[in-house]
Order: C-alpha cells, then structure tokens, then sequence
C-alpha cells in the first residue's frame, strides 16, 4: 500500500494542451541495447498498434497490467517502463516465456519518474523510435510508486506524485488524440483524506485546484510527520 501522496494527484486538473514538443537532441540515433536509458525489443510496423507505456512494469500490478494489455487485444503493444534494465529485461523475458506470440509486441524502456532527466532521456528514445509524424502513444500508465516500507517521504513524494507530473507533461504530446491516461493509486490516498480537518478534504477533493496550491502543500509536507492529525 502506498502513502497518502500516492493520492494527492487524483484531483488535480492539469492543462496538458498547451505546447509542442521538440525532440531534445538534434542527433537522432536508432537504440541498442547498450544505450542508457533506450528501447529495447522487437519493433512491430502497423496501421493498428496501440502502444501503451506502463511505468514500473517490472513487477506487481504494474507487470500484472502489461501482461492483461497483452491479454486484452492483439493491437496493443507494451512499453515496459523500468528504472532497471536487467529488472526491466527480466520481466519482458517472463512475459514472452508465458506466452511467446507476446514478444514482438513487447519493449523495454529504461526511465526513473523520480529524474528529470530520465523521463527527458525516455521520452527522446521514443521519438527516435517511433517518430512524432504519427503520435506513437496510445495509452500511458502511471503505476510506478513506492509503498509504506519507505521512510522517506522526499523519494516517495517525488515518485509518487511529481513522477506522475513529470511523466504526463513529458509524454502527453506523444499521445493520439484519443490516448488515454491512467493513473495508478492506492487506498492510502483516501483513507488519510478521511481523518484529515474538514477543511483539508475540502483542498483534497477539489477537482479546480491549482498546481501551485499543491506544490505548497508539498513543502509543508516535508516538514512534518506524516499523520493526518497534522492536518
């Protein structure tokens, strides 16, 4: 289970339509599979793919969500979104070991949504994977997060909530029109929410609140234990 800033992105409206994206380097090399962070995989070519990027899809739901992608139709094709390669790698060798048709439609993205320059990095081995004349995205999956174990709160909010961020304003030019987002949370999330003030669930639950009211928010986290009684 994960923290309660797990949740705090599920009620934030963010104008992702503003902007273009341009490719970071004007060097545009095709991935191996020694290059850091880069695609690795069998490229499908198609009129019908629906690529998906799950992040932290090396295991649990994350890896439990590529494989029922897989499942659900022959179109879909999956970005194994790991912050490991040999992790990320393991996971694609498992799914194509279950079902070996899976294979071709399977590759592995090296990215940490904790880093921004990672995320930057991941987003470029898309591009000059894909291109940018057809938006290469069908579908992104925010599932990577860090769970209680941790006592970190910094790592956790930076994974849990400003990976989200980074990873939705980075790849959201690569999304087709009709792509969809989907972010991954926790029971956490509401469970802190409900023994908070009243008016802190009013700021949770309001659906127009801005990125910079949550951004300070953020820092007042930082300084404090994290127990709904501090709010």
């Amino acid at each position: 289970t994960r923290p309660f800033s797990a949740g705090l992105h599920c009620r934030v409206k963010t104008d992702y339509d503003s902007g273009t994206y341009q490719c970071g380097s004007s060097h545009i090399h095709a991935a191996t599979r020694r290059q850091m962070p880069g695609i690795t995989g069998k490229q499908q070519e198609g009129q019908n793919i629906k690529r998906i990027l799950i992040t932290g899809a090396n295991k649990g739901i994350g890896l439990a969500t590529a494989q029922a992608a897989l499942e659900h139709s022959p179109d879909v094709h999956v970005l194994l979104g790991c912050r490991e390669q040999t992790r990320g790698q393991r996971a694609l060798d498992t799914l194509a070991t279950k079902q070996p048709a899976w294979e071709s439609r399977l590759e592995l993205l090296e990215v940490d949504v904790a880093s921004d320059d990672s995320v930057a990095l991941a987003r470029d081995a898309v591009v000059r994977r894909y291109g940018t004349e057809t938006p290469p995205l069908y579908g992104v999956v925010n599932n990577a997060g860090i769970g209680l174990g941790s006592a970190d709160i910094a790592a956790v909010v930076s994974v849990n909530t400003l990976g989200v961020r980074r990873i939705c304003e980075t790849f959201v030019a690569l999304l087709e029109p009709s792509g969809r987002i989907v972010n991954v949370s926790s029971a956490s999330g509401p469970k802190f929410v409900s023994q908070c003030s009243a008016g802190k669930q009013r700021f949770f639950q309001n659906a127009d609140i801005s990125w910079a009211e949550l951004a300070d928010l953020i820092e007042d986290v930082m300084e404090l234990d994290i127990n709904a009684a501090d709010f």
